[in-house]
């Protein structure tokens, strides 16, 4: 029961740290793209390149929105999971029918 619990807990949390890493490789990819094309651009047209420079800023900050919106969303679901309350009931399990077994470190 006890181990399954802990499994359970290490796979949420990896998971969401998996999670959180396509989000930030996806922006950084993003990003590159953005900033790779609007350099091609402003070599071809150098007239134009204030024009493209605003449009890369503002397409840049919206990949980022996004990749935040997405690390927002994994801690939501890792909170969700109720990492505490799982790893109370293993502890309370491990510790079995002991009295003296005190849970007050659990504040996080």
């Amino acid at each position: 029961m006890s181990f399954a619990i802990l499994l359970d807990i290490s796979f949420a949390i990896m998971g969401a740290g998996i999670g959180a890493g396509l989000a930030a490789i996806g922006a950084g990819i993003g990003v590159g793209r953005i900033g790779g094309s609007a350099m091609e651009a402003m070599a071809r047209q150098p007239e134009a390149a204030n024009r493209l420079q605003t449009t890369m800023l503002i397409i840049a900050a919206l990949v980022e929105v996004a990749a935040l919106f997405a690390l927002v969303i994994l801690l939501y679901h890792l909170g969700k999971r109720s990492v505490k309350k799982q790893l109370e009931t293993c502890l309370r399990h491990w510790a079995g029918q002991v009295s003296f077994f005190d849970f007050k470190f659990l504040n996080f």
